[in-house]
């Protein structure tokens, strides 16, 4: 289909999934399939490529990995240590460390917008649909929400700076590092199980979420 495309005029996109290859999946069910590194799933691709070309006009096609944008969900573990540096800000007193997070902010937003604009341009061009289509709408909808954490965190880091000077109060002060800690974690599982696509992983976060 994508040659047909090609002898009608058009240029086509040969995705190959270098991140998803990566991820341990189940291949039958009995056993799962291991992960592999980022190296060996990318000479891997490479062969891809060159069978692709076969029968695809190398002239009109353009060969991208799906890791350009998945790999993109550290932005999880950006959002996750922005609320851990916030809540240690609170906790310490630190008028830099609260400067560190308001400024760390800026390369959240940068990931997710190169993110987004990855992912539109995905769907214009692409027009994925099916399983292909949900992926790309989790990824597009879990990466506002891991922006917003950022921007969260951010809000933490400037309620120190406005009240700083007022008497801390030691009981509010532990529940806010507790709840800290559990954010934190159920950041980190979320991406794991978003990684992995694992269910069970994703139902363990509303337990998570009930002390906070």
């Amino acid at each position: 289909k994508l040659r047909e495309f090609q002898d009608l005029g058009h240029d086509v996109t040969f995705v190959v999934g270098t991140f998803t290859a990566q991820v341990g999946d189940t291949s039958d069910k009995t056993t799962g399939r291991p992960r592999r590194s980022e190296e060996e799933v990318r000479a891997a691709a490479a062969s891809y490529a060159d069978q692709a070309f076969r029968i695809l006009d190398r002239e009109k096609t353009t060969v991208v990995y799906n890791a350009d944008w998945l790999a993109k969900l550290t932005l999880g573990e950006l959002a996750g240590n922005a609320v851990q540096s916030s809540v240690e800000t609170l906790l310490e007193h630190d008028d830099a460390g609260a400067a560190r997070v308001v400024a760390g902010d800026d390369e959240i937003d940068e990931i997710y917008l190169e993110l987004d604009t990855r992912l539109l341009s995905l769907l214009a061009l692409q027009a994925p649909v099916a399983a292909d289509l949900r992926l790309v709408s989790v990824i597009m909808h879990s990466s506002l929400h891991l922006e917003r954490i950022g921007d969260q965190a951010v809000n933490v880091a400037k309620m120190y700076q406005v009240t700083r000077d007022l008497p801390p109060n030691a009981t509010i002060l532990q529940q806010i590092g507790e709840m800290g800690h559990i954010v934190v974690e159920m950041v980190r599982v979320a991406m794991d199980a978003l990684k992995r696509r694992d269910l069970e992983l994703c139902m363990r976060l509303p337990k998570m979420d009930d002390p906070v």
